[in-house]
């Protein structure tokens, strides 16, 4: 519902992710889902950016939520472009604990390549940070490249996101330990309804130089329409080997 032009308010059970999805996602590729039940403001103040306040607990049947079911949290998240940057800040605060985590996420286009940030901190004071360097070759390929490190305390993690429950149980390598430092390379090419990716992940430890792990991604799409794809996703993370097949339809 509206609420007399200063905000819309949603309550119930709603489906989060905002930024990134490092602290707040939805684990769409994950059988268990995450939803949060609680109360949504998207405050209508500021023509620039967009302020949403909310209030909610975790509701998700997996075991590193069972920690959270009964926690509330809440969180403040604020996007908006600025200069031709895009940038989304979000702050999320536990009740039973008073422990903060945050994330501020940053992209734009600067001489022809899109530039990345994201810099996450989670309950536990551990941080999280990526940065990423996209440019388009031409109308149809692309290159881009990343770095993601990891402080050197207990690792970070948050629970019911995009990236928890482990390597792969959502879709997407997971998080990963204290230290760790990921350098991906990845190509895509567009054949018309026909799109090709790879990437490719060198995994090392920054404390420790015999720790060394290879991930390869690849990945398929294929436009059925204009509201419906089809894609194949395919893993080899050292000797362990992953398959996903999706399909996509918007109404």
């Amino acid at each position: 519902t509206n609420l007399f032009g200063m905000a819309d308010m949603t309550i119930g059970r709603q489906a989060l992710s905002y930024g990134s999805g490092a602290l707040m996602s939805g684990r769409d590729w994950s059988a268990n889902r995450t939803t949060w039940d609680g109360m949504t403001f998207d405050l209508g103040l500021s023509d620039i950016a967009d302020i949403t306040l909310g209030y909610a607990s975790m509701n998700v049947g997996h075991v590193d939520s069972a920690a959270t079911d009964d926690n509330g949290n809440m969180y403040v998240n604020i996007a908006g472009e600025f200069s031709g940057w895009s940038v989304n800040v979000l702050y999320m605060t536990q009740t039973a604990t008073d422990d903060a985590a945050t994330g501020i996420d940053i992209s734009g286009d600067l001489m022809g390549a899109t530039i990345s940030a994201s810099m996450n901190t989670d309950f536990g004071g551990n941080e999280m940070t990526s940065y990423g360097l996209a440019y388009a070759v031409n109308d149809d390929m692309s290159v881009s490249v990343g770095m993601t490190s990891y402080g050197d305390d207990d690792g970070f993690s948050m629970a019911g996101t995009d990236m928890s429950g482990g390597d792969w149980s959502n879709g997407q390598l997971g998080y990963l330990g204290a230290n760790a430092e990921d350098l991906s390379y990845g190509l895509s090419y567009n054949m018309g309804g026909i799109s090709l990716s790879a990437t490719m992940h060198n995994i090392t430890d920054a404390q420790d130089d015999t720790v060394e792990r290879s991930v390869t991604q690849i990945g398929i799409g294929y436009a059925l329409g204009d509201n419906a794809n089809l894609g194949i996703s395919y893993a080899t993370d050292d000797d362990a080997k992953y398959t996903w097949i999706t399909l996509n339809v918007t109404p």
